[in-house]
């Protein structure tokens, strides 16, 4: 309410006002991969490209040939998770993303995320946010946010 009056031109009574952020935003141009392994940071920029390709370990061997447990131990090292989680991480990070910045339906995220069924993304994605992604994108249009997400 009191942004909708600045935005027509009016006062307001305080001059201190105090905005909680619903949360910070990476872009691929800012994420960046604080790393001194280069094979890591290549297989977690592929992740990170591809997670919503259905890729699997086998991809990212391909993309950055090694040994399948010395890149998976790095990878663990340097994450705190595995490959298989990292391209979970991925996937629903992509998720967010489209519920905060599109208008495609809960179906049309689950298909552009490389989710066969939405069935398996809507529990997947309320063990990782907290809420289901109606339940997300709600809070963010009606700007109720009585937690970090």
């Amino acid at each position: 309410a009191q942004m909708h009056a600045l935005l027509e031109g009016k006062r307001l009574a305080s001059k201190n006002i105090i905005l909680n952020p619903l949360g910070v935003t990476c872009r691929q141009s800012t994420d960046l991969i604080a790393c001194d392994d280069l094979r890591v940071r290549q297989a977690l920029r592929f992740i990170r490209e591809h997670a919503t390709d259905g890729i699997d370990m086998s991809d990212v061997l391909k993309q950055v040939p090694m040994a399948r447990r010395s890149l998976e131990r790095r990878i663990r090292q340097v994450t705190g998770r595995s490959p298989a989680e990292e391209i979970r991480r991925a996937k629903m990070e992509r998720v967010r993303l489209l519920l905060e910045e599109s208008n495609l339906s809960i179906p049309e995220i689950a298909e552009a995320c490389g989710f066969n069924y939405v069935e398996h993304m809507i529990p997947l994605f309320k063990k990782h946010y907290g809420h289901t992604p109606s339940g997300y994108r709600k809070i963010l249009r009606t700007g109720i946010h009585k937690r970090s997400l």
